[in-house]
Formats: C-alpha cells, structure tokens, sequence
C-alpha cells in the first residue's frame, strides 16, 4: 500500500506511512482470512459454497473493504494526511 502512496506523493510524512503499513496489514489478514475460508469449504466439501465464495462473495467482500478505506481516508483522515493521499 506504501508503494502506491508513493506514486502519488513520494516524500510521504511519517504519520501516512505508518497508515499504509497499517492498511497493509489489515488486506493481508483479509486475504489470509479468505484462503482459509475457501480451504475450509474444500475439505468440508461444500461445493455450492465454495463455487460462490471464492467467485462472488470474495469479490464483494474486496470491494466493501476497498471502498470503506477510501471512504474513511477521505472522510475522517482527511485532515490528519496529506491530500494526495
């Protein structure tokens, strides 16, 4: 996440720095926390379920947490980090 901030402003201060390694963590735990949901339905071989999750509700799930990021940076961090953020 720090790198794509720094494609946008380089010179990052410290307190947007420690946000993007904060944000960074929180997408690793998502993606963690959604391959052990799609192995789980594997091993209990729930085949409906796990057709969906991973093709749909995965998805939806990465757009609700991408959105309410933006929607969080924009509206309350807004004066604590930079614009360009």
């Amino acid at each position: 996440i720090e790198r794509f901030a720094r494609l946008r402003q380089p010179n990052l201060p410290p307190q947007a720095v420690r946000y993007a390694r904060i944000v960074t963590v929180w997408w690793v735990a998502f993606f963690i926390g959604s391959g052990a949901v799609t192995i789980a339905l594997i091993v209990a071989e729930a085949w409906r379920a796990w057709a969906l999750y991973p093709g749909v509700v995965s998805y939806g799930l990465m757009a609700a947490l991408l959105g309410g990021e933006w929607l969080y940076r924009h509206l309350f961090l807004a004066k604590k980090l930079p614009d360009e953020m």
